[in-house]
């Protein structure tokens, strides 16, 4: 599978990291999850589940997923298919911004940053949304020290 070339260039312009990729049909094509999947899931189980808009499910019956076995049962019994993917990203700070408050530069350090979860039907279209929630991320916070600056 190929990449779209202008995909990978705005990957690399928004500073975004892919740290994981997962098709669920996968995760999901036996009894056992993939080790690296119930790892996000235990560690990141809230953010996993919002992703894959599993949030508002009664994982009660699956002993709140406390075991992969468990949390196997309930993503095949839920049918998730799709792409997910964790990124990361720098924490934008120390904005400049120009007279009417639009963001002139930012900087940015691998020192501190942030990792969020993305889900869609296809690679392609998980990559774009990695894109737009990280540019979504700048934005606010670059509201946010602009209205911490100007109050």
């Amino acid at each position: 599978m190929k990449i779209n070339k202008e995909i990978l260039s705005d990957l690399f312009d928004s500073g975004i990291r892919i740290d994981d990729v997962f098709h669920m049909e996968l995760v999901t094509s036996c009894s056992q999850l993939q080790g690296s999947f119930w790892n996000a899931l235990e560690d990141d189980q809230d953010e996993v589940l919002e992703a894959l808009k599993l949030a508002d499910k009664d994982i009660s019956e699956y002993s709140d997923l406390r075991s992969e076995s468990e949390a196997a049962d309930f993503i095949h019994d839920n049918r998730v298919s799709g792409v997910l993917i964790k990124y990361s990203g720098t924490l934008p700070r120390d904005f400049s911004f120009n007279e009417h408050g639009e963001v002139q530069s930012y900087n940015a350090s691998w020192n501190m940053s942030i990792s969020s979860y993305v889900f869609a039907d296809t690679l392609e279209e998980a990559l774009r949304a990695a894109i737009k929630d990280r540019e979504e991320t700048v934005e606010e916070e670059a509201r946010k020290e602009f209205k911490e600056a100007h109050q």
